[in-house]
């Protein structure tokens, strides 16, 4: 490629790295370009959406879910389509969702793989995920061994979020500002990685700090990248920022876990060999090497893409949920009430969080508020005929619509209504179809169908014993005369604000949390 951008005389001037180097750049860009004008292209016969008379893909990338909105009252029961970063997506009415869901057509990871950048430096944590989809061992060590694991670890859950509020919040009884986001992040990190690793690394200052910013620089970083023009995205990765970061992060948290990985791993091979099982409990390295079969994986990697998809979305929704709680202040006697009565019935045990039903639907209610208005990202790997007679091209990609904000499913819809699924779970015919973890075509926050969230047990569990420390051990509310700084959206993500700010301050709780048994 060099010698068509030099003639023999000017490239004798020019070292052989330097030409090396721009003729990559001229490859990588042509690539760019090939792939940009195959691809990127809308799908024949759909309208493309836009809002406020942008461009669709700024449409998508500044107003996602007012751009979808408009499109379901425009084209009501009817698919149409967005430009998102990654190329054009057709939106399916919510009917469609049980269509979709288990189609071996439609996959999800081949729709994450683009929006995630599985294939660049720094993003390992994500391919691992991809790169071995056909024996879904992450998914797999989610769902069968940390689900069937919840009880034995629901007592580290508690021991760990008991230390962690008294480190990160600490004992003061005056009122104080924190910072939202940072105090969450850090008690989340260290709950998840209490359970996937164990004391003392879920402690360990560097490795708290490195797998938070990992978790949440992977998706900055897979932002950003959308937002490039394609041509440029292979070159541009490696000088932008965000991308500089993740790969650095990755590098350091690789260094600090891979002699621990090495040894579990060596102990998790020598039980089996003996004809043991590692144990359920607070070791995934165990269970990913059970689960591998001997296979080779980059458990390192697979380590790390646990705590991205612990730690990040986890945060999120407890940041939310808090801000939530401090608006409508009169909810928290009732929550606390609720745990207290629980706690000393059933102590911390499957029964109880199952029994906490005002604070799974609060929980249930602040998702509902902030989860993004399309899921169940797909990616048609053949041809699909929907029943209508839709077609859905292969090599285009798809998300369906959700009712997060149907009047006629949650009457007054933008109304925080703390009390909204305890009154849906009391209908006998539909009663279990409104927990917090629970999935439904009408409720997709955790996806539907085979490939639902294999981690929202997990989740469910982690941020009940969370929010009973917080709000059995904490007073909230706003700073005065200061409203915490509003969500942001990019594409249709619902973003917590990394600068919002409540007061706490430490109150004595009617009963002792570490005392209650498990």
């Amino acid at each position: 490629m060099a010698h068509l951008l030099f003639n023999s005389n000017s490239s004798e001037s020019i070292p052989i790295s330097v030409q090396i180097a721009i003729g990559l750049f001229a490859l990588s860009l042509l690539a760019g370009v090939y792939s940009y004008l195959t691809s990127d292209r809308p799908i024949a016969g759909l309208p493309v959406l836009s809002v406020d008379g942008l461009k669709p893909k700024i449409s998508w990338y500044t107003k996602g879910n007012e751009t979808l909105e408009e499109g379901y009252k425009k084209y009501t029961g009817k698919p149409f389509q967005v430009a998102t970063g990654t190329g054009h997506r057709i939106i399916l009415p919510n009917r469609f969702a049980n269509e979709v869901r288990n189609d071996n057509r439609l996959s999800l990871n081949g729709a994450f793989a683009q929006d995630f950048f599985a294939h660049y430096p720094g993003f390992e944590a994500i391919k691992v995920v991809f790169e071995h989809a056909s024996n879904s061992l992450i998914q797999d060590t989610v769902r069968i061994r940390l689900t069937q694991s919840l009880g034995l670890i629901t007592g580290d859950l508690v021991e760990e979020a008991t230390d962690a509020v008294h480190d990160i919040f600490a004992e003061d009884d005056q009122w104080h500002i924190i910072n939202v986001k940072n105090h969450v992040i850090e008690l989340v990190a260290r709950m998840s990685s209490r359970t996937f690793l164990g004391k003392p690394l879920c402690r360990n200052r560097q490795w708290l700090d490195v797998t938070s910013q990992y978790s949440v620089g992977i998706f900055l970083a897979s932002r950003e990248l959308r937002n490039v023009p394609v041509f440029a995205r292979r070159v541009m990765q490696y000088f932008m920022p965000s991308c500089t970061k993740v790969r650095e992060q990755y590098a350091i948290a690789k260094g600090l876990i891979t002699a621990e990985v090495q040894r579990r791993t060596e102990a998790a091979q020598k039980a089996l060999a003996a004809g043991k099982k590692p144990a359920k409990t607070a070791d995934a390295i165990g269970w990913m090497v059970e689960l591998s079969k001997g296979k080779n994986y980059d458990l390192v990697a697979g380590q790390l893409s646990l705590s991205v998809a612990a730690i990040q979305t986890t945060t999120e929704a407890m940041s939310h949920i808090l801000v939530d709680i401090c608006e409508h202040g009169e909810i928290i006697q009732s929550l606390r009430e609720e745990i207290i009565s629980v706690l000393r019935e059933h102590g911390w045990s499957k029964v109880a969080l199952h029994q906490m039903k005002l604070v799974d639907s609060v929980l249930k209610e602040s998702q509902r508020l902030h989860r993004p208005r399309a899921n169940l990202n797909r990616y048609a790997i053949d041809e699909v005929v929907l029943s209508d007679g839709t077609k859905i091209p292969k090599g285009s990609r798809l998300l369906v619509e959700q009712r997060m904000f149907d009047p006629e499913l949650f009457p007054d819809p933008y109304t925080f209504n703390p009390y909204r699924f305890v009154e849906l779970r009391e209908h006998k015919e539909r009663g279990n179809d409104w927990q917090f973890a629970t999935v439904n075509s009408e409720f997709m926050a955790f996806g539907l169908g085979t490939h639902a969230c294999p981690g929202r047990f997990f989740v469910s569990n982690e941020m009940k014993i969370a929010l009973c420390h917080l709000l059995l051990k904490y007073d909230w509310r706003f700073v005065p005369g200061k409203r915490p700084e509003q969500p942001f959206e990019i594409e249709s993500n619902v973003l917590f604000n990394p600068s919002a700010e409540l007061q706490v301050r430490r109150r004595k709780e009617e009963v002792d949390l570490s005392a209650m048994g498990s």
